[in-house]
């Protein structure tokens, strides 16, 4: 019994999976990184999973006479499809995010017709009316989504809708979130406890205003301006969203990472930097939870591999393999748990090119 308990431990070491009794859990072994082939047309964006074992897509495809909107979710590791969703380009898809725990996607198109399915099997467990951008909130029981009630330059304002019946039942009071949808963006749920805001002051006024407000109360928990900030081509926000980068317009030219309650700033990278022997420009960012930083920078004519930095340290800890030399990479975006990073492979040619077919690449960091 001995010898079979230690054949079968050494063999699920091998294999990644399970452990021997004597409760020693093997190491699972990932490989450096995976390529997905999506097809033929374009890809908006990218979401990961809590723990990156799934990866959702929102794109269009391109078709004999036409373009349909797609959201589709992957395996990660292994490239297979597990289910798809397709629209009309007329009714396209405008956001795909999990939940924070990984058990809930929402899906929202262009007329606010929103729906909440389970993550692994695409079942769908509610529809939502006039919902646009939903969040799910951590224990399952409802969402909270931008409502217009009108065309797109109408005042758009808060609202939570039951997941056991689809109804609205809480209009939030913050009445500062600008003339229309443009003008801020609903960030996220924090368990379910309140939501966060960020808002882009005064059009050009560079400065970047975040508000977390308390969904219980209906009352503003913290609310804070960073001055002389805008975003670039990047995540800014953790997952856990109490951090953000920024771009500083002064005359430093650099990223500046803030704790999004206090408006506290943790660091600062310039954004002309030496990396792996070369000088680069920071195109695409993002930050996970544990803050280590992922970049990505264009030389003259070509991409540069992306990079992790450690936020509070400044300083490279891991690059990260290319597909091609002049691999560009959008719409950067860690894990939850911080062990996984995508993005979205185009070409880089001194101007952004589009690659056939679309494609995604996910990096195993940790």
């Amino acid at each position: 019994m001995k010898y079979l308990c230690l054949f079968f431990a050494v063999c699920t070491f091998i294999l990644g999976i399970g452990s021997c009794s004597n409760g020693v859990t093997p190491q699972v072994t990932y490989n450096e990184y995976y390529d997905l082939n999506i097809g033929e047309g374009n890809i908006a964006d990218i979401d990961l999973s809590q723990d990156g074992s799934k990866i959702v897509i929102r794109g269009s495809k391109s078709g004999a006479a036409s373009f349909s909107s797609f959201v589709a979710v992957y395996e990660s590791l292994t490239g297979v499809k597990l289910y798809e969703f397709t629209s009309s380009n007329d009714s396209s898809y405008k956001s795909a995010v999990f939940s924070t725990d990984g058990t809930k996607l929402a899906v929202s198109n262009k007329f606010g017709d929103a729906f909440v399915v389970n993550s692994q099997k695409g079942v769908v467990l509610q529809k939502f009316s006039n919902a646009f951008y939903p969040k799910v909130l951590e224990n399952g029981s409802a969402i909270v989504a931008i409502r217009i009630e009108g065309d797109e330059n109408t005042p758009a304002t808060l609202s939570m809708y039951a997941m056991n019946d689809g109804r609205r039942v809480k209009d939030f009071s913050f009445n500062e979130l600008g003339s229309t949808i443009g003008d801020w963006e609903l960030e996220g749920v924090l368990h379910s406890e309140q939501f966060v805001i960020r808002l882009e002051l005064n059009k050009g006024s560079r400065s970047e205003r975040i508000v977390y407000w308390d969904i219980e109360t209906d009352k503003k928990r913290s609310d804070i301006i960073i001055e002389n900030v805008n975003n670039i081509d990047g995540k800014g926000f953790t997952k856990d969203l109490s951090t953000i980068i920024l771009k500083d317009f002064t005359a430093t030219a650099s990223l500046n990472a803030f704790n999004t309650i206090t408006g506290t700033k943790i660091n600062t990278f310039p954004l002309t930097y030496t990396g792996l022997s070369q000088k680069r420009e920071i195109f695409n960012y993002t930050l996970a939870n544990d803050l280590i930083f992922a970049v990505q920078g264009n030389g003259q004519n070509n991409a540069l591999p992306p990079s992790i930095y450690k936020v509070t340290e400044g300083k490279e800890i891991k690059p990260l393999s290319s597909a091609t030399q002049n691999a560009h990479y959008q719409r950067l975006t860690f894990s939850y748990d911080s062990k996984f990073l995508a993005g979205i492979e185009k070409k880089y040619e001194g101007i952004v090119i589009e690659p056939s077919p679309m494609k995604v690449r996910i990096w195993y960091v940790k």
